[in-house]
């Protein structure tokens, strides 16, 4: 009898414990299961917001662009006054634009006549260049080719960015494939993000120039924001 007893006892032990052992791991999955639907929720919550936030950044910076666009269009070189102008006040309200850009698409035959008028509005020693950003980190004379999409206008100047004017967009692997696709296609492009000569990271957005008259600067203009 007391050997049944002992066994009893010892059954009840192991019955309460399986019991308790069950029970923790109940709870235990059940607050898991509630952290992970917590933190999907969550998730869920910051993605949106975070698509909604880029959504109206994109938007905003469609609209941004198009105005900058339609102005050089307008004005194009003749008043380079109002065009700073208005990239200053772009700017100044839209911090996360580093720098508003012109880019020229210019034909090897133009290429003298086109430095010379370079020179005449200021640039003395205007030239159409490259720069070396994944080899040696220094300017180069641009090579002989059919055409090239140098930098002719940006706001702000910033004096560790004015050697940047003349720079031939077309010469750097990952801005090419975004300027072309956005001639190609008449709308605006945006290159892939690149790490930038002072350190943070940006990126580009290419829009067609459209000009007011045939024949103006605007025919063979892009406007370029960088973020």
């Amino acid at each position: 009898r007391k050997i049944a007893a002992k066994n009893s006892w010892r059954w009840l032990y192991i019955n309460l414990f399986i019991t308790w052992l069950a029970f923790c791991v109940t709870v235990t999955f059940f607050l898991v299961n509630t952290s992970i639907r917590d933190a999907e929720s969550r998730f869920i919550q910051y993605s949106n917001a975070y698509a909604e936030h880029i959504y109206d950044k994109a938007s905003s910076n469609q609209v941004i662009l198009e105005g900058f666009a339609a102005l050089f269009g307008a004005f194009g070189n003749k008043d380079a006054q109002e065009v700073s102008h208005y990239a200053r006040q772009v700017i100044e309200n839209h911090p996360h634009i580093s720098t508003l850009e012109i880019v020229q698409m210019v034909p090897r035959n133009d290429l003298d006549q086109f430095r010379q008028q370079q020179r005449k509005a200021g640039y003395t020693n205007f030239q159409i260049k490259t720069f070396g950003y994944d080899s040696d980190r220094k300017w180069h004379y641009a090579k002989d080719k059919a055409v090239y999409y140098p930098i002719v206008f940006m706001e702000p100047m910033r004096p560790e960015a004015a050697e940047t004017l003349g720079l031939d967009v077309g010469s750097v692997d990952f801005l090419r494939p975004a300027i072309l696709q956005s001639i190609k296609q008449k709308r605006a492009v945006s290159s892939r993000p690149f790490r930038l000569v002072q350190g943070p990271q940006a990126y580009v957005i290419f829009m067609p120039v459209r000009p007011s008259r045939p024949g103006s600067a605007g025919d063979r203009a892009q406007a370029a924001p960088l973020y």
